[in-house]
């Protein structure tokens, strides 16, 4: 596995030719959702049946959590809100949210793909 950064998010980076991401195979990248440490899905890529060469890259969300340790999001979530919410049985309330900080995650991600994958030979889309 290799730590790196691109677009300002850490990425871990296995698989490939050197198991570090390397080469020119095709590259899966799975993001971690909210309070999950920044490494939990990096033991997916033991069990996912995937093409040899294959490059899977885990990014880190930017915002660290103080739920516990290594906690991370990629926006905040309204707790409170969707506890009650949920415990109200009216979940279509939640349909149309668009969180503070989304846009920014996105941007974030966009910078990480265009930017940072493509020194590591994934072009730009």
């Amino acid at each position: 596995m290799k730590l790196t950064s691109f677009g300002g998010l850490a990425v871990r980076l296995v698989g490939g030719s050197d198991g570090n991401g390397g080469g020119d195979g095709p590259l899966v990248v799975l993001l971690h959702g909210f309070g999950a440490p920044a490494d939990d899905l990096v033991p997916l890529a033991d069990v996912m049946q995937l093409p040899s060469g294959t490059r899977l890259a885990f990014p880190a969300a930017p915002l660290a959590l103080e739920l516990w340790q290594g906690a991370r999001a990629w926006w905040m979530i309204d707790l409170a809100r969707y506890e009650a919410v949920w415990t109200g049985g009216d979940l279509s309330q939640l349909s149309e949210d668009e969180p503070p900080g989304l846009a920014e995650a996105r941007a974030r991600i966009d910078a990480m793909m265009s930017d940072g994958l493509s020194s590591v030979g994934v072009p730009a889309q």
